[in-house]
């Protein structure tokens, strides 16, 4: 009789399990809420305010970062870094559209760029802090230039994928978005996730050659991450993006990301909107992951960064 009553329980946690595995994630908090800032002057009290939550002990290569022409111009071009790097990792890229006559911007994802390299403050992220950030600069950038682009690498792209997605915003560029990973099965991305977001945080070393990037991963960071990429796929099943045009940029010898899963992105976009242009540096470069930040040895800065700024820049 016990035998019975203890099968009969597991068999119905086990039911339990996989239903609650079988619900879609729940991406409904994911919406963008957009409150645009009105004129320059504005973007800069929304500036302020943005730095006035900066956490105390940032390291000052991690600060927000505005460069601008102390007027709004025709760009605003708004640079988001990947997960565990800083504003730095753009700087030099971003001094570059500066230089084109751009007012730029490059602000800290949250929790990144505290000075104790080995924080757990990056746990704490949620995908819902993304948007918020992603509409933070978003609303500055309108109050700094009549048109915005946004530029992301990594995580810093598949914020931008949520923008072009959900923000009526003239173009976004998403360079080598980290939808997932290659050692998930592309078909299992969103179960994994799910059951990562349950389970308590580990961290994953990775190591960092730069003082202002943290060496390790947050398990739970990487889930919420690619929470807020599913929440772009749901969204584009149904609707249309809402940016004006779109570029993917790919790097054939990422090691990092799924680019099978860019793929798949890219395919529903263009079945849905013709404006969509994608690029792909090709695995013979030997480019790493992060092929921008200008800190790290044996990049190839003078071959790359043309390419971006054409991508970026023309029609």
């Amino acid at each position: 009789m016990i035998k019975k009553i203890i099968l009969s329980i597991l068999l119905l946690l086990f039911i339990s399990i996989v239903f609650i595995l079988l619900i879609p994630i729940n991406v409904s908090t994911l919406l963008s809420k957009p409150n645009p800032a009105k004129n320059y002057e504005e973007a800069l009290n929304k500036i302020a305010a943005f730095k006035t939550f900066e956490p105390k002990n940032i390291l000052k290569e991690c600060s927000i970062q505005f460069l601008t022409h102390n007027k709004k111009v025709e760009f605003a071009t708004v640079l988001v870094h990947g997960y565990t790097n800083c504003p730095e990792q753009f700087k030099k890229l971003g001094e570059k559209f500066y230089n084109l006559g751009h007012n730029v911007l490059i602000a800290p994802l949250p929790y990144h760029g505290i000075s104790d390299k080995m924080t757990s403050a990056h746990s704490e992220i949620t995908a819902e802090k993304y948007t918020q950030y992603g509409d933070t600069v978003l609303d500055i950038a309108e109050g700094i230039g009549n048109k915005t682009i946004i530029v992301g690498l990594s995580c810093g792209g598949v914020i931008a994928s949520w923008a072009a997605q959900f923000r009526h915003i003239n173009k976004a560029v998403i360079i080598s978005p980290a939808f997932g990973f290659p050692q998930i099965p592309t078909s299992l991305t969103p179960l994994i996730c799910k059951i990562f977001s349950w389970l308590p945080n580990k961290w994953i070393n990775k190591g960092s050659e730069l003082f202002y990037v943290y060496p390790r991963y947050s398990t739970y960071a990487l889930t919420q991450m690619i929470r807020l990429g599913i929440s772009v796929r749901y969204s584009a099943q149904n609707v249309k993006p809402k940016a004006d045009s779109i570029v993917f940029i790919t790097n054939a010898n990422d090691k990092i990301i799924n680019n099978s899963l860019v793929s798949s992105m890219i395919k529903m976009w263009k079945d849905s909107s013709t404006n969509i242009k994608t690029y792909e540096f090709e695995k013979t470069l030997e480019l790493k992951h992060d092929f921008i930040d200008p800190n790290l040895p044996n990049q190839k800065l003078d071959l790359v960064y043309p390419i971006l700024i054409d991508l970026i820049t023309k029609e």
